[in-house]
């Protein structure tokens, strides 16, 4: 292993006191480990193949390709890192499928349902509307005044926070 811990090594250009720091190692134990003095433990061996995306059987035995930098694999370390469902792993590779300008739209729509659904009784306000004016009770109707009446006051206190006052 000692070998091809120092081919990688190379392979990405850096010193041994570089490559150490990007694996949390000091010069001295990279340089250990490129002679044989000193094996890596499982610890590093995994850091090392989920930093710079190197086979873990190419590392161990010298066997398969150097480095694994497929969608698949750099996906399925992902899914595994951040212990995904199914259901939120088919959720994240369609939102990657996605444009950034699909997604710009998806997180604009997102934001305009999150400010509806915080303003306050803004769905209840909605459901009751649904009624024709003839068929709420007096509660209601005085429920549906105080919450306008309501967010007009939270719409005025706010722009009078911020600085904004329509000029």
């Amino acid at each position: 292993m000692n070998e091809r811990i120092q081919l990688l090594r190379k392979s990405l250009k850096l010193t041994q006191e570089q490559f150490g720091n990007k694996c949390g190692k000091s010069r001295t134990a990279i340089a250990k480990y490129e002679t044989n003095k000193s094996i890596p433990d499982d610890a590093f061996i995994k850091l090392v193949c989920m930093k710079f995306n190197v086979n873990e059987k190419w590392l161990r035995t010298g066997e398969g390709d150097m480095f694994t930098d497929n969608e698949d694999s750099i996906f399925k370390a992902f899914a595994e890192k951040y212990h995904l469902s199914d259901t939120e792993q088919e959720l994240a590779k369609y939102c990657l499928s996605l444009s950034s300008e699909q997604r710009k739209e998806i997180l604009n729509h997102v934001r305009q349902i999150s400010k509806i659904l915080s303003s306050n009784n803004d769905i209840e306000t909605i459901s009751q509307r649904t009624k024709p004016d003839h068929k709420l009770t007096p509660a209601e109707k005085r429920r549906i005044v105080n919450s306008e009446i309501d967010q007009e006051e939270k719409a005025t206190t706010s722009s009078a926070s911020t600085g904004t006052n329509g000029m």
